[in-house]
């Protein structure tokens, strides 16, 4: 007995049939490719702005560095000056040492200036810093005049301001700094009318060598 069975003659099924599986098959491969493509830009995306992201994050530090550095040349601007002030302090400091006696100084000055001349102020400063250290005054007793001794090598500069009754008694008072031995030299830098105290006088300023 011979089993029944179906049979399909395929000549029986139109060519449109054909084209259109044969179109079906051509556009789901063509999905599968653009899924992949898709999926390949997808990829390529998320590469590329995780990329991004450290590149920020790099610029971010760099910028940071600029400004460390920054702050950093502000400090070392500021530590320069600090260090300038202290060099200028021990230049002053210096000075002062290389110069005679202080405390004897001031009270020749006292002395040598007459009854008509009123001293008002005295400052110094340093002009030689490569000339050797000078020797301290010595005492009246041991100058024999009553006034300290100069140093052998100008190091520094006195300036003295006052006021005098005329001129006269300027001269006096320049006639007596110049014959000690107490400056290299002395200067008249300036003189003028002044008014001090109510009394009206003749202005100076010194400039004294030691």
């Amino acid at each position: 007995m011979q089993a029944a069975g179906t049979f399909i003659y395929t000549d029986l099924i139109p060519e449109s049939w054909h084209r259109s599986q044969c179109l079906r098959r051509h556009l789901a491969a063509l999905g599968a490719l653009a899924t992949v493509l898709l999926g390949g830009v997808l990829l390529l995306g998320l590469y590329y702005s995780q990329q991004a992201a450290s590149v920020s994050r790099r610029l971010a530090r760099v910028s940071d560095l600029t400004q460390e550095l920054s702050n950093l040349r502000i400090r070392n601007d500021a530590l320069d000056g600090q260090i300038e002030s202290v060099r200028t302090a021990l230049a002053g400091l210096e000075s002062c040492s290389r110069g005679p006696a202080w405390g004897r100084l001031l009270a020749w000055l006292a002395a040598a200036a007459p009854e008509s001349v009123l001293l008002t102020a005295v400052s110094t400063a340093q002009t030689n810093p490569g000339a050797p250290r000078a020797a301290v005054g010595q005492s009246p007793a041991q100058a024999g005049d009553g006034e300290p001794t100069r140093a052998p090598t100008p190091t520094g500069v006195m300036n003295i301001e006052g006021v005098a009754v005329d001129q006269k008694a300027l001269n006096r008072f320049l006639e007596s700094l110049k014959a000690g031995r107490t400056f290299a030299s002395v200067t008249l830098l300036s003189a003028g009318r002044r008014t001090v105290e109510g009394r009206e006088g003749l202005g100076f300023t010194l400039a004294c060598a030691w």
